[in-house]
């Protein structure tokens, strides 16, 4: 910086074949506006590249169901859904819509990837400083892993949704859903949320706020600079050029790049403690819902023969736990990656005037991105390869007993289908609370007897609140199957 000891001997003690003020230009580029290597812009350009890629599939991702007609629609095209545990009563879970809320996530982050790359590159391709304000790039690097984190976080609470089903029989996850009441689980992953948001915009903000500040004072600097090369280059005259006002701009200018270090530093550990926690909380409840699929699986291997195991169900839970076991590998290395990334970044910004730490703070900032662009596409796969027709009512059968009747919902919360969940209030019972089961018809000759039950049974859950599938048992109990529609 100006402030050093060389730069004063220069000035002092200036040769006339040597242009101190040009040595001076040529040490505070390299500080402000260093100039990166042709590798490192195309590591940028390439990573741009990648996200724009990824854009695009998001992009196809969401819109897919508007082509895939009214039931795809109904099924995907939601960010969270309201679901009720007693019978459309009550407060709703508001469960986040797994396979399409990381892809409007993972979209708003690789926009914000897009813009901090493309400042990169503009900022350290040219040789020549860039004129203008620079800290928006900072705002854009500050929160371009803001809603990729959030994407992760909230597909998590829809894994968590699905770990509410007492699958086991021994009532353990029953007693954890009657602690998770709908109103703590909203809150819970709500207040994280906001909390995430308003600390990392906060730390942006304030680095966005001191670049500004630096702008104008790093244009005046380097046109004192030119001015003074131009003026030594003519006469040799140091008591005609400015020196006491490049002094000045020169430590205004310093003091503030030593203000900005801890605050990248608070910046980089701030996102380091939240990358750690979500990852710790997303294993644990992969390595839960992994477990209860598990025990299902067991179930169909062990009962074959009384329960179907040829039905679409089970080889939508075993898709699923397969599913689950791969993608959460790749989302546990994008989230490992994001940690080593934080620890890289926390060590550079002690280290501001290092080209090969800024140049590798640019570059390692867009790796965890190489993971996401499989992780975002198997987490979305059922929007893209589902059947573009498919029957709700003919795609699954499950008998219900006392041991599989969690299963139906357990395939519910975990698949997003409309299956044994109330799913919004209905005023109107003129049938079983059930939105997404449909009424098995008994013989003829017990028609009177299955309207009594239905109307003691729909007395029964506007009453009590007992669980859906107990009462859809005590309607089908001569019944093998039900049929999700």
């Amino acid at each position: 910086m100006s402030s050093s000891v060389s730069d004063i001997n220069r000035l002092i003690n200036p040769s006339p074949e040597n242009d101190p003020f040009l040595a001076l230009m040529i040490d505070t580029r390299k500080i402000i506006n260093p100039s990166f290597p042709q590798w490192a812009l195309n590591c940028l350009i390439t990573f741009t590249i990648m996200r724009i890629l990824l854009i695009l599939s998001c992009l196809i991702i969401i819109i897919t169901p508007f082509f895939r007609g009214p039931i795809s629609r109904k099924k995907n095209l939601f960010l969270f859904n309201k679901i009720y545990s007693q019978s459309g009563n009550g407060i709703p879970y508001f469960v986040p819509n797994r396979c399409l809320i990381i892809s409007v996530c993972e979209l708003f982050s690789s926009v914000l990837y897009v813009f901090s790359a493309v400042g990169n590159y503009r900022l350290y391709s040219g040789s020549e400083p860039v004129h203008g304000p620079i800290g928006y790039i900072c705002t854009w690097f500050g929160l371009e892993w803001l809603p990729a984190f959030l994407g992760i976080w909230l597909s998590s609470w829809s894994l968590v949704h699905a770990c509410l089903c007492d699958v086991k029989g021994d009532n353990q996850n029953q007693r954890f859903s009657k602690l998770l009441t709908p109103l703590l689980y909203n809150s819970i992953w709500l207040t994280v949320s906001l909390v995430v948001i308003m600390l990392t915009t906060y730390w942006a903000l304030r680095t966005t706020q001191i670049l500004i500040i630096i702008s104008p004072v790093k244009e005046h600097l380097f046109d004192l600079l030119q001015t003074s090369i131009k003026s030594w280059s003519i006469n040799h005259d140091l008591k005609q050029i400015p020196t006491v006002e490049l002094f000045s701009e020169g430590d205004f200018l310093h003091q503030y790049l030593e203000k900005l270090s801890p605050i990248i530093v608070a910046w980089a550990q701030t996102w380091l403690a939240f990358a750690i926690v979500l990852t710790a909380f997303y294993l644990f409840i992969v390595s839960v819902l992994l477990r209860m699929l598990r025990q299902v699986l067991h179930i169909r291997d062990s009962e074959a023969m009384s329960i179907q195991a040829q039905s679409s169900i089970w080889k939508e839970l075993e898709d699923e736990f397969w599913f689950l076991s791969r993608s959460s590998v790749i989302v546990a290395l994008s989230l490992g990656t994001q940690i080593l990334v934080m620890v890289f970044q926390s060590i550079s910004s002690t280290h501001p005037q290092d080209i090969d730490w800024r140049m590798g703070s640019a570059i390692v900032c867009q790796i965890p991105g190489v993971f996401m662009v499989p992780a975002q596409l198997l987490q979305s796969r059922r929007i893209l390869f589902e059947k573009i027709a498919i029957d709700d009512s003919k795609f699954n059968t499950v008998p219900l007993d006392f041991q599989t009747n969690p299963i139906p919902k357990l395939t519910s919360q975990l698949l997003g289908w409309d299956t044994t969940i109330c799913r919004a209030k209905e005023p109107s019972m003129d049938s079983l609370n059930f939105p997404g089961l449909l009424e098995i018809k008994s013989d003829p000759i017990n028609d009177d007897k299955e309207i009594s039950n239905l109307e003691s049974v729909e007395s029964t859950c506007t009453s009590d609140f007992k669980d859906p599938v107990e009462i859809e048992i005590k309607v089908v109990r001569s019944t093998t199957t039900v049929t999700q529609e």
